[in-house]
């Protein structure tokens, strides 16, 4: 997950109160509060399907169908399930959905009250697993004000947004734009399999190799892909096309070529071992 972008004009907490302030101070006013020190905490778990009318769903359909018609492969497949999801959540909703079976990170504070993230680096989130990748997920992404990070999360919240769907692995990015009460945040997320393994449950091992094992790469799904010259399951046989000339006895002019060691050569009925030799 990355952050692109929050908007917080009036540098207010959820609640309406001010970013910034002692519990003690705390006051809601349009204009004049302190810049708020905004960072991100994110929460994925196990996938939970209950709805808003915010109008996301919408705009997460109107984005797949831009990317199915730019083209297939990657992109496609990501807005195909896109397509699947179901709209992000209200903050009322997302507030009750708390356990982060797959995994939970933050952020350091990123900037003020509103900022734009043009670093690529900069605001991404990775959160690892291990596990088959269930494909259908619940992400909880919130806002929080760190100008005292002992104070519960409730009482630092900026705004909270989540999305519950459906995203297969793939390079491509998912952008997301959330609207709420007090914010609007925009972000992107994407699934990767690790390293050597492949499809769309991460559940494939192809790790390239050319050795006494097999001699091959991997394709995009995870399938061997024999090096020339060579096949089988694990492209350990030596192909036909490149295996050494063999002599017999019943080749004639056997004598005028090379053979594999162990062969033998008849001439004039006297038999000659032959030295083995490459091709």
């Amino acid at each position: 997950m990355q952050i692109l972008e929050i908007a917080n004009t009036n540098s207010h907490l959820l609640s309406g109160y001010c970013c910034g302030l002692p519990a003690a101070k705390q006051r809601t006013q349009t204009t004049g509060c302190p810049a708020c020190a905004t960072a991100f905490r994110l929460c994925l778990k196990e996938y939970q399907g209950t709805t808003s009318a915010s109008g996301q769903q919408q705009l997460l359909k109107k984005q797949a169908q831009q990317k199915q018609q730019q083209g297939g492969g990657a992109a496609a497949a990501a807005a195909e399930a896109l397509l699947l999801a179901d709209e992000p959540q209200t903050t009322a909703a997302a507030s009750a959905m708390y356990g982060c079976a797959f995994g939970n990170a933050s952020t350091p504070t990123l900037g003020g009250s509103s900022f734009v993230l043009s670093d690529s680096e900069v605001g991404r989130v990775t959160l690892p697993f291990t596990f088959r990748w269930t494909k259908s997920f619940t992400l909880i992404l919130q806002a929080l004000d760190m100008y005292n990070e002992s104070y519960p999360i409730a009482d630092r919240l900026i705004e909270e947004t989540s999305f519950s769907g459906v995203i297969l692995p793939s390079h491509e990015w998912n952008t997301l734009d959330h609207t709420g009460k007090n914010a609007r945040i925009t972000y992107r997320v994407r699934v990767q399999c690790a390293d050597n393994y492949y499809n769309t449950t991460c559940t494939t091992f192809c790790r390239p190799r050319n050795d006494q094992f097999g001699h091959y790469t991997c394709g995009e799904q995870g399938n061997k892909v024999c090096l020339p010259g060579w096949q089988g399951a694990n492209c350990e046989k030596v192909a036909a096309a490149y295996a050494p000339p063999r002599c017999g006895d019943r080749l004639v002019g056997c004598e005028r070529r090379r053979c594999i060691k162990g062969s033998r050569i008849k001439t004039n009925s006297v038999e000659t071992s032959a030295l083995r030799s490459r091709l």
